[in-house]
């Protein structure tokens, strides 16, 4: 019974109905003008659903064109989206939660098909609530094709009463990620998989430790 107020993608910001909007996802005014129309109807956002990547066919499609959107749509989007609405927040007590829905992101089952580009939203989401401690963040992996039962998942992750902030539906089952102790201690040692005259690539370490590893 509480109002929703439905925005799509689109190549200006528009208002299309009292509680239907168009923006371009790519325009980080658009999201500033948004909020700004809400807050003139002394309309409270206390709850958002992001779905601009959560594709609703079952194949995946890979090329440049793919990536782009992905990005767009994906970590370029909530990254506004968060911008705009750290600008119009009035009280640092006022809690909100954000639920960023996608698929093809998380490998939970042997057979999952993964879409790279999406992958990188993962990170967004859960660096987000460390920067903003009033946005309560939730990232949900959905099947797709399944669209009535994942109406139903996504309205329960809604509530926040499960509180968890990874979250996977495959088959009927809920997924959480867990860690456990690798217990690599146990193990034993095994010769190093290095090649003489190999080429390896070794990402980070720009303060020095990358030059210490290749040593």
């Amino acid at each position: 019974d509480q109002r929703c107020i439905c925005v799509q993608t689109g190549s200006r910001f528009s208002r299309l109905a009292p509680d239907q909007y168009s923006i371009d996802p790519t325009n980080p005014a658009d999201y500033d003008r948004l909020l700004a129309a809400q807050a003139k109807q002394a309309i409270e956002i206390d709850r958002i659903i992001h779905l601009w990547t959560l594709d609703p066919n079952e194949r995946v499609e890979a090329g440049l064109q793919t990536m782009e959107h992905a990005l767009e749509r994906g970590p370029f989007s909530l990254l506004y989206l968060v911008h705009a609405l750290d600008r119009i927040k009035r009280d640092a007590d006022t809690s909100r939660t954000l639920l960023f829905v996608s698929n093809y992101v998380q490998p939970v089952l042997p057979d999952d098909r993964i879409v790279p580009e999406k992958s990188v939203q993962l990170g967004f989401v859960k660096t987000i609530p460390q920067e903003y401690s009033w946005l309560r963040c939730c990232h949900v992996d959905l099947a797709a094709g399944e669209n009535d039962e994942n109406a139903a998942r996504v309205l329960d992750e809604l509530a926040g009463t499960l509180g968890d902030e990874d979250v996977a539906y495959r088959h009927g089952q809920r997924w959480v990620l867990r860690f456990e102790e690798a217990g690599i201690g146990r193990e034993e040692k095994q010769p190093l998989p290095f090649k003489q005259k190999g080429l390896y690539l070794l990402s980070g370490g720009l303060g020095g430790i990358g030059t210490e590893i290749a040593k």
